[in-house]
């Protein structure tokens, strides 16, 4: 994702964009209740990774994205605390909001967002279950 692909967004428009990692990884964790500790190295760690794991047209942003990802997730889980349904309804109007900015991107760059950050959202709801399915239980038996 280059400048020119964004030339057409309003400063606050590219905020919101750049903001969509964190407000997807408390919106996928959050479900629960909670950000686990577990959840919350998980989003950073995947933000570092998707700098570079991430389709070609989706490398710079997600790098932007991983520049300030830890203390931007810390500041979004104060904001949000206690993750209760008042708080994951706010969190949907963000994703709602940032959804509607999406959607002025080019389609190949809107799809291709979409996808990674379904996948993302994917891997920080389930790590807590990854670690005691694949930790734990072995262990257990």
């Amino acid at each position: 994702m280059n400048t020119e692909q964004l030339v057409n967004l309003s400063e606050r428009e590219k905020m919101q964009l750049f903001s969509a990692p964190v407000i997807i990884a408390l919106l996928a964790a959050g479900r629960d209740g909670k950000v686990s500790e577990l959840q919350r190295k998980e989003a950073i760690m995947r933000a570092d990774i998707k700098a570079f794991a991430a389709p070609e047209m989706l490398r710079s942003y997600f790098a932007k994205v991983a520049e300030n990802f830890e203390q931007d997730i810390d500041r979004a889980i104060v904001e949000y605390a206690p993750m209760d349904e008042a708080a994951m309804k706010r969190l949907e109007g963000v994703v709602n909001d940032i959804n509607h900015v999406i959607s002025k991107l080019e389609p190949a760059l809107a799809d291709a967002l979409r996808k990674s950050l379904a996948a993302y959202a994917k891997h920080i709801h389930n790590a807590d279950a990854d670690f005691v399915a694949n930790f734990l239980l072995p262990f257990m038996n």
